[in-house]
């Protein structure tokens, strides 16, 4: 309109009935696309982390975004805490009748540590267990925040309270929202 008539912007802003200060605004939003991936990677790597935890973890990496800005981009995405899949209740395999115990103190269990395959080759699983319960246990003593803890990790926590206590600093009691 401005330039179609050749009149002022504050004579077109009054024409169709705007505030010049609509059209002289510039946005100060920044680019939210690094953001946005760092967490999708986090939802993906921990689907049971809401909005909140994520939170709680960027900021634990630095990033100095505020919750509700977190939670816009959350549901930008898409993303919502998944349920859990109910287990099925699976009846074992009958394996004979277990044999009474022929004496005090005697029971019967199965034996997990080996397992065969078609073939016939057996094979042990405890080691490949431990290897998963290891690396768990380390997510969750280095690098999973504990609401409980002031959002601090298992060995953040225990550091914190080994330190005399002159120098620790006490542990929030509220959650950090």
């Amino acid at each position: 309109m401005q330039d179609r008539y050749q009149v002022s912007c504050r004579r077109a802003c009054a024409l169709a009935r705007i505030c010049p200060n609509t059209w002289y605004y510039k946005t100060r939003a920044r680019d939210a696309a690094a953001l946005r991936m760092r967490i999708r990677e986090i939802a993906q790597a921990r689907p049971r982390f809401g909005y909140v935890r994520i939170w709680i973890m960027l900021r634990r990496e630095g990033w100095a975004d505020n919750k509700k800005r977190i939670h816009r981009l959350y549901r930008l995405e898409g993303l919502q805490v998944r349920m859990r899949a109910r287990r099925k209740k699976r009846l074992s395999l009958h394996r004979g009748v277990v044999p009474p115990a022929s004496g005090r103190d005697q029971a019967w269990s199965m034996d997990f540590v080996h397992d065969q395959l078609v073939t016939g080759r057996t094979f042990r699983v405890l080691t490949h267990a431990q290897a998963v319960i290891t690396a768990w246990r380390d997510d969750y003593n280095h690098r999973r925040p504990h609401g409980a803890l002031g959002h601090l990790t298992s060995s953040e926590y225990a550091t914190l309270r080994q330190q005399p206590t002159s120098e620790a600093a006490p542990l929030q009691s509220a959650p950090v929202w």
